[in-house]
């Protein structure tokens, strides 16, 4: 009898923890759907917004990077807006024939940021090798939009200033 108590006795180990029920489950399981059901639409909402700021930046930083090009390689570096495509080229003359074909082309290509629009009022334009920006109108404006947000609008101005603006300038 003394043997099976003590094979009894080290078979249980009491290692201090207690087993959930399957009402804790699902009551932490009813919370964690609540949570849910609450988080999800204000994600959701903010989705868009978040396009487009990740789209205006891209076209900021590309926009930079073209300007910086054009004066370290003392070259022009042109700008051509695609919006039906809503894409953006940037050509570097680098063999000085003023030509920017079959020279080296970079694209920024918008539509990876999912629903996100581009329009502007030039089609191109180009930064000098001192990193001026010229164009048909004053600036190079350009518009975007993600969904139902707010449009985010970028301007390139005549000395080179790149700016990005929650609202239209003109």
């Amino acid at each position: 009898m003394k043997t099976t108590e003590a094979y009894d006795n080290a078979q249980r180990v009491d290692t201090g923890r207690e087993a959930y029920s399957l009402i804790d489950l699902m009551i932490a399981l009813c919370i964690l759907t609540l949570i849910g059901a609450i988080a999800i639409p204000n994600i959701r909402r903010k989705l868009p917004e978040r396009r487009l700021q990740g789209a205006v930046s891209a076209v900021v930083t590309q926009l930079r990077t073209a300007r910086v090009r054009a004066r370290s390689e003392a070259r022009p570096v042109l700008v051509e807006v695609d919006s039906a495509n809503t894409r953006l080229r940037f050509m570097s003359d680098r063999d000085g024939n003023s030509l920017y074909a079959g020279d080296e082309v970079s694209e920024l290509d918008l539509t990876r940021f999912h629903n996100v629009e581009l329009r502007s009022w030039v089609t191109n334009g180009v930064f000098t090798a001192r990193g001026e920006f010229y164009c048909s109108t004053s600036a190079l404006g350009l518009a975007l939009r993600a969904g139902n947000a707010a449009q985010g609008f970028v301007y390139v101005f005549p000395g080179g200033l790149i700016e990005d603006s929650g609202q239209a300038l003109f």
